[in-house]
Order: C-alpha cells, then sequence, then structure tokens
C-alpha cells in the first residue's frame, strides 16, 4: 500500500510541476507551431477537398495562394482547376513558419469514342465505347448522348442509347481516371 501512495505522489509532483511552468508565461516567438493538412491531396477536375491547419502563437496566419489571411485554426473547403502547392505562413514578431503540402488535380482522361454504328433507321440501337490505349486507366465514364452539355449517363465504361428520331447528333463523354 505504501509503494502505491509513493508513486501517485511523484506523478502529482511531476503533473503539478509541469503546469505551473507555463501557468501565465507566453510562448516566445520562436516557438510559433503549425499543421497544415488536406483531407484529399489527390482530386479529379471538378471536385473539393478541404484545408485544415493550425498554428499556435502565431499573431498572424496566411494561406498562398489565392486564399489570403485567415483564423490561426480552421478550415476552408477548396476546388482548385490544376495542381497547386498552398502555403501556410503563421507569423509572430520576426519569426515566420511555413507548412506546405500540393494538391494534384487530374484531369479528364484524353479518350476516343467509338460507335457500332452511326446512321441507320431510327429507332436506332447505338453501342458506345471508349478506345482505351494501355496506359489510360478509367473507372467511370460521363456520356453527353445528344451533345448538348447534359450528362446523360454516367457508367462504368460501355454503353448503348436508342435514338428516336432521325438528324445528326454528336454525343460527347468525359472520363476519370
Amino acid at each position: 500500500m505504501g509503494l502505491i501512495k509513493r508513486h501517485l505522489a511523484v506523478f502529482s509532483v511531476i503533473v503539478f510541476s509541469a503546469l505551473a511552468a507555463g501557468c501565465g508565461e507566453s510562448p516566445p516567438e520562436n516557438n510559433v507551431l503549425v499543421s497544415f493538412e488536406a483531407t484529399r491531396l489527390v482530386i479529379n477536375e471538378g471536385e473539393s477537398t478541404s484545408l485544415r491547419w493550425e498554428s499556435i502563437a502565431a499573431e498572424t496566419t496566411t494561406i498562398s495562394p489565392s486564399i489570403g489571411s485567415v483564423a490561426n485554426t480552421g478550415s476552408i473547403e477548396i476546388t482548385p482547376t490544376q495542381s497547386t502547392e498552398y502555403t501556410l505562413t503563421a507569423r509572430s514578431g520576426e519569426f515566420v513558419k511555413t507548412a506546405s503540402l500540393s494538391i494534384t488535380v487530374r484531369a479528364f482522361a484524353a479518350v476516343k469514342l467509338t460507335a457500332n454504328s452511326t446512321e441507320g433507321d431510327a429507332p436506332l440501337v447505338v453501342r458506345f465505347a471508349p478506345a482505351l490505349d494501355s496506359l489510360t486507366a478509367i473507372n467511370r465514364v460521363y456520356w453527353d448522348f445528344e451533345g448538348d452539355g447534359d450528362v446523360d449517363s454516367i457508367e462504368a465504361i460501355s454503353t448503348s442509347r436508342t435514338y428516336q428520331r432521325a438528324g445528326s447528333i454528336y454525343p460527347t463523354h468525359k472520363s476519370k481516371a
């Protein structure tokens, strides 16, 4: 029983001493600490990710490019249009601490569109497939069968469409790796 009490007493003194040492003192300028992270470092074109940061003992905090002055702790959702390196800068007096991270934006895969039939009487069933080279890996294709800019279907790879009326139609697609 006496052994347990001694350990508890020593622990209490160590914790109390550590807490007392920090009471009422401001950290020196060179004690600025920063953390900077993103929920996703790689996104597809048009997608978003969140930046999160914390800068302890900083007088000012900024994120570049394009974001500017921010609170010392926070998060922001971004949708970059190209791969970008973001830099968090925390300042306290003359002391500056930085942290950087890169967000990679993957463009839609450049894939050629093939069709099993390009003309015929209505109703015309056309089977579409992307022509892939051995270096392209995609997992989703966004099909615009009417060529009007609206996504008509999201498929794994290949799909078909029945055209009910005669006329010239120019279907398009976007592919995501």
